[in-house]
């Protein structure tokens, strides 16, 4: 009885312990899924930024038609349309009113700054600020 109650035992710790194995497998592949959905997801800002190229790109113009005195806020204004209409087109995921909130505050502000100093890049700064706060991975075709 003894020969057949130590068999057994070890039977039953070698069956923990590949439950144990499996369990532990099971959590290191969670974790790794769980890794590559959070690497897919985040982008650095430098990432972010190159994909935006071209409304960078339109914004710094719209900077530069914006250092003629007293057409700053017409431009700035111009072209806070211009970057809600470019990202509401692409759809980033984000709501109607955070999409107006991340683009209008920036304008908004650095239009009443600009009139004042009138050599802000706000264009450029409410873009960069948008792209910061997008959410998700927006293709440019």
């Amino acid at each position: 009885m003894d020969e057949a109650e130590a068999i057994e035992e070890q039977q039953w710790l070698e069956l923990q312990q590949a439950r144990q194995m499996e369990i532990e497998m099971e959590e290191e592949e969670a974790l790794q899924k769980a890794k590559k959905k959070a690497a897919k997801k985040k982008l650095s800002f430098l990432q972010k930024v190159s994909e935006h190229w071209l409304i960078l790109t339109t914004a710094a113009l719209f900077d530069l038609i914006g250092l003629i005195p007293g057409l700053c806020i017409v431009t700035n204004f111009v072209f806070g349309l211009i970057l809600w209409l470019c990202f509401a087109i692409k759809r980033t995921g984000e709501d109607t009113s955070s999409n107006l909130l991340s683009i209008g505050l920036p304008i908004l502000g650095g239009s009443v700054i600009d009139f004042f100093i009138g050599i802000m890049p706000t264009c450029i700064t409410a873009t960069l600020t948008k792209i910061f706060f997008t959410k998700e991975h927006v293709h440019n075709n």
